[in-house]
C-alpha cells in the first residue's frame, strides 16, 4: 500500500453522513456519546414538545418513563444566561 493510500472506515463515514448534526450529540465526562431526543405529549387539543439527552433510543424511553413517574416543577424560568 502506498503512503498516500487511505483506509476508510465505512461505518464511521456512514455515521458521519447519516448521524445527527454536532449540536445534537456530545460526549459526557466518561467518554460516552449522548444524543438529543425530542419528546411530545398531548394536553387536550394541544401537543407540547421538549428535548432530553440520552445514550440511545432505549435510554431515552427509560428516561421518559422516569419523567412519567417522578417529574416535578421546580420553578419558573425568567431568563437564560448564555455560556
Amino acid at each position: 500500500m502506498a503512503d498516500d493510500d487511505k483506509i476508510v472506515s465505512l461505518s464511521a463515514e456512514r455515521e458521519r453522513r447519516d448521524g445527527p448534526d454536532p449540536e445534537h450529540a456530545c460526549f459526557g465526562p466518561d467518554g460516552v456519546k449522548w444524543f438529543e431526543f425530542g419528546v411530545d405529549f398531548d394536553d387536550g387539543d394541544s401537543t407540547f414538545s421538549f428535548t432530553i439527552w440520552a445514550k440511545d433510543w432505549e435510554d431515552a424511553e427509560r428516561r421518559v418513563e422516569l419523567i412519567r413517574t417522578n417529574a416535578r416543577v421546580v420553578g419558573q424560568l425568567y431568563m437564560r444566561i448564555p455560556e
